[in-house]
């Protein structure tokens, strides 16, 4: 008995050792083919992660290039000059943009060196800069280069029709330009820009239409008024009202027969033509002489009117007149040009056609001085000045003449300030 419990027992051995065998071999295969699986799923996650870093590889490249790209843009104003509209907006978004993502703040700078140079070098770059400060109000506070581009377009609207520009500008910021009072220019010129900028995109058309609220057609010609009547922006209503405006207008200029009435007229009129504002501020950019928005002086009167020299430097800072002409020369110092006479706040100097200089020595005026003006056409034509109600001491004559020969009807106050911050005001007629 005892021998064959010893033979089950080492049946029972040898069976248990075969299954652990068994299970042994099949466990090492398991193994194996989880090792397999891993190796697999290692290598796809090899090449997954090369995959990424030859990504991100090219992505920083692309990065470095566009942000050199950019800086290059900062380098000189020949570079900036054959650089489109689009490429300087590109440049500056992506410094914005980056400045944003990675946390630098020096590229918000190097944005508004860019928009400032950009407009400095080339003009019509100046959408492209108002732009950018349109994407990123809260990113980009208002700089220099936003500055320099309103200034640039104030002086020079005309830089918004290139079709560039056209495409760039969005409602509000046109909204905003037809809406500034420094706008220096006519309201059939910024008919042209609302109605060439409502033809890029039909979709743009009811914008369009409710733009041409800011255009007062009854400061048109009449052959103005004849261009516009076909287009779909002017309404028959809106036509209508401009011709009886106009002819109401006209019905008062005939009205000045009579010195009293002219002098009545004259005492409403306090803007400067193109600023709809009695004052005028220098910009440093450009010389420019602005007139008052009033009826022509003409000869058998007397007229008498003031000018305050608010504040800022006196240099470039000339008040006086100018004879009207077909091509009146405003983008000078007012009496450089032809036609124009003036006394200096600088030298105290009176000057017409800058060749007849005066010295003067009681006319020196500097900031907070009022100049008191008196032109007397009732013989043949004298201007005299005096400051802050002291004797007046006169600076030219034989001026109707000048103007006859220059086929000049008339005069008109005028004024030129170049200075940035200079600020002058016209006080009005007596």
């Amino acid at each position: 008995s005892n021998s064959s419990i010893n033979d089950s027992s080492n049946d029972s051995v040898e069976s248990y050792a075969e299954i652990s065998f068994v299970e042994s071999v099949s466990e090492d295969g398991e193994l194996e083919q989880q090792l397999v699986e891993l190796k697999r799923q290692h290598a796809a996650d090899i090449a997954l992660l090369k995959e990424e870093m030859v990504s991100h590889k090219e992505q920083t490249k692309n990065h470095t290039k566009s942000l050199l790209r950019a800086l290059l843009c900062l380098e000189n104003e020949e570079n900036l000059q054959v650089k489109t509209g689009q490429e300087i907006l590109d440049a500056l978004k992506y410094l914005v943009e980056e400045a944003e993502n990675f946390g630098i703040p020096e590229l918000y700078t190097k944005a508004r060196i860019l928009a400032t140079n950009a407009v400095k070098a080339k003009p019509s770059h100046s959408v492209a800069c108002l732009k950018v400060y349109e994407l990123y109000p809260d990113l980009l506070a208002a700089t220099d280069g936003e500055n320099l581009a309103l200034v640039a377009i104030r002086k020079d609207p005309k830089l918004l029709l290139s079709d560039e520009s056209l495409v760039l500008l969005s409602s509000r910021m046109l909204e905003n330009i037809l809406k500034d009072e420094k706008l220096q220019t006519d309201e059939y010129a910024l008919f042209e820009i609302v109605q060439s900028w409502s033809k890029v995109n039909e979709i743009r058309f009811p914008e369009a239409l409710e733009l041409m609220k800011y255009i007062k057609l009854e400061f048109m010609s009449r052959q103005e008024l004849l261009e516009v009547e076909n287009s779909p922006l002017v309404s028959t209503d809106r036509l209508l009202s401009a011709y009886k405006a106009q002819a109401l207008m006209a019905e008062k200029k005939t009205g000045f027969s009579c010195k009293k009435d002219r002098h009545h007229s004259l005492a409403n009129s306090r803007n400067w033509k193109g600023l709809n504002s009695d004052v005028m501020v220098g910009t440093g950019n450009i010389h420019k002489t602005h007139v008052l928005d009033c009826d022509l002086l003409q000869s058998g009167n007397v007229y008498k009117w003031s000018i305050k020299f608010v504040e800022g430097s006196d240099r470039y800072v000339y008040f006086g007149v100018i004879a009207n002409k077909e091509s009146l020369e405003c983008d000078t110092w007012l009496g450089n040009q032809t036609g124009g006479w003036s006394l200096s706040a600088y030298d105290s100097a009176a000057y017409y056609d800058d060749e007849d200089c005066v010295r003067t020595k009681s006319l020196s005026f500097g900031r907070g001085t009022k100049v008191t003006f008196t032109l007397d056409l009732t013989g043949d034509g004298t201007l005299s000045a005096s400051t802050n109600g002291g004797k007046a001491e006169q600076l030219f004559s034989g001026m109707l003449a000048k103007a006859s020969s220059l086929g000049a009807s008339g005069f008109l106050p005028a004024a030129s300030v170049n200075w940035s911050g200079s600020k002058v005001q016209f006080l009005g007629f007596e």
